[in-house]
């Protein structure tokens, strides 16, 4: 607009007013039919997919942290158990071995062996409680995920 296109009257600016209204409300539903619908956008498909991707991995790698941690706690208490299986071996070897020595000795080797078969058995069972406080606190919070009430 120009100094010249002012309008001199109130009704030639109603008019001018009105005009642009139309060319606005005539730009608003040109803007409005235009627009894509999301899943026709190749951005959005793609933020989408890579967000579901996302999602999939995430759940697999807990998945799959989950199960190598189970096959740990059974690789060590197997280790626990054979090495519990084979103390008693050990200790009538020993017995064999130091029948002549002072009974002192003997009892004092046949102790540190008596402590040592402590220490696995209570290591198994500190891992197998852990493992199990564990297991429950992951069961609780999947119900609590879907509102069971425990």
């Amino acid at each position: 607009m120009t100094v010249t296109d002012l309008p001199t009257s109130n009704n030639e600016t109603l008019k001018q007013l009105q005009a642009m209204q139309a060319e606005i409300d005539a730009l608003q539903v040109h803007v409005m039919s235009t627009r894509k619908r999301w899943y026709h956008d190749a951005s959005a498909v793609v933020a989408v997919l890579a967000f579901i991707f996302s999602l999939t991995t995430t759940a697999v790698a807990y998945v799959q942290t989950k199960q190598n941690n189970v096959e740990a706690d059974r690789t060590a208490l197997r280790q626990f158990m054979q090495r519990l299986l084979t103390l008693p071996q050990e200790m009538t070897t020993m017995q064999r071995d130091y029948r002549d020595s002072p009974p002192e000795q003997l009892e004092y080797l046949l102790g540190l062996k008596r402590q040592e078969a402590t220490a696995i058995a209570r290591q198994a069972l500190r891992r197998l409680h852990d493992r199990r406080q564990k297991s429950l606190k992951e069961f609780r919070t999947t119900f609590r995920l879907w509102n069971v009430p425990l």
